[in-house]
């Protein structure tokens, strides 16, 4: 039954996460063409210089490199919010509440309902991940054909971990508050506080970068020069921790 339940919903949703799969494809393809390209000077020394502590100026390397706006802030910004978005869709847009609660109406173990959820929505992190990071290593080799754009690819376990956090954390923030609109917005506002944490070297006198998740999504890829495994490690055990909330909340619902 409950892989019946992930199948129902990959095929209900399948065009959708197709046309979404494509544009991903297309959009990162543009930026690793972008980043790239030699007037940008080459992806890789730059993002490493960047993330790598002390060897660089934070705000020289925006002006030297300003490629690196769209892979550090646009790429982990649209896994994130797809991961909000289709969070949004899968337990709380109008027609899946209807779902839920007919479901639900049957002897059907909530877990098993929620289980099936949570399985698209590892499945539809896994693939979107895997589009922008597909997309961006053939735009990279593209331009640099030496260069097979392989490195991208190291970024994708922590990629993959970014997009549920949020789906899972707004989710939660959603069953928490009266109105889906409110967790949404505090869902957003989780974020922007991920942006403002990584760039507080720049806008106070108070470094707070380690704090923040795109910190230990950067330090996990092999651009830098000692990439880390524990802001991995730390990622995983706090997506499981908001997860078991979100069941925690989920199992106490009135989806009905």
């Amino acid at each position: 039954m409950l892989l019946e339940l992930i199948v129902d919903l990959f095929r209900e949703q399948k065009s959708r996460l197709l046309r979404y799969i494509a544009i991903l494809s297309a959009a990162s393809l543009v930026l690793g063409v972008l980043t790239t390209r030699v007037r940008y000077g080459p992806l890789i020394p730059s993002l490493a210089a960047w993330i790598n502590e002390g060897s660089v100026d934070m705000h020289m390397a925006l002006q030297n490199h300003p490629a690196l706006v769209y892979v550090v802030f646009i790429l982990p910004l649209v896994l994130a919010g797809l991961g909000m978005w289709e969070c949004l869709r899968l337990f709380f847009s109008s027609a899946s509440r209807r779902t839920l609660g007919y479901i639900l109406a049957y002897p059907l173990p909530r877990w098993m309902v929620f289980a099936s959820r949570v399985t698209f929505l590892a499945g539809t992190g896994l693939l979107y991940a895997t589009a922008l990071c597909a997309g961006f290593s053939i735009g990279q080799t593209l331009v640099s054909p030496q260069d097979t754009g392989w490195m991208i690819w190291s970024y994708l376990p922590a990629a993959f971990l970014l997009y549920i956090f949020y789906a899972f954390l707004t989710a939660a923030f959603v069953f928490l508050t009266p109105h889906v609109w409110h967790g949404a917005l505090l869902g957003g506002i989780a974020l922007m506080g991920m942006y403002l944490f990584f760039l507080s070297p720049i806008l106070t006198s108070v470094n707070l970068r380690e704090f923040s998740l795109l910190t230990a999504y950067l330090q996990t890829g092999w651009a830098v020069d000692h990439p880390s495994l524990i802001g991995l490690m730390a990622a995983m055990v706090l997506n499981i921790l908001v997860g078991a909330g979100l069941w925690w909340l989920f199992d106490r619902a009135d989806l009905d």
